[in-house]
């Protein structure tokens, strides 16, 4: 991954998951901010425009759904 990719990471639902979900996330962010990548992390339920603000800024949407 090249250094000052930025990603926004949405997550589908808002409710607490699975701990080994949760646990998931944080190993996910944490790598990709090791191989230099600008993580941002929002909800899908955030407001339109912020998301909206966020794509505009170049960052990469990845979306995860939750694991229901």
């Amino acid at each position: 991954m090249s250094a000052g990719k930025k990603l926004l990471l949405i997550y589908t639902d808002q409710e607490p998951g699975p701990q080994s979900l949760a646990r998931y996330r944080e190993q996910l962010v944490f790598a990709l901010r090791a191989r230099g990548a600008e993580v941002e992390e929002l909800g899908l339920a955030t407001d339109p425009d912020i998301l909206l603000d966020r794509l505009e800024a170049g960052a990469v949407p990845v979306v995860i759904k939750g694991g229901r």
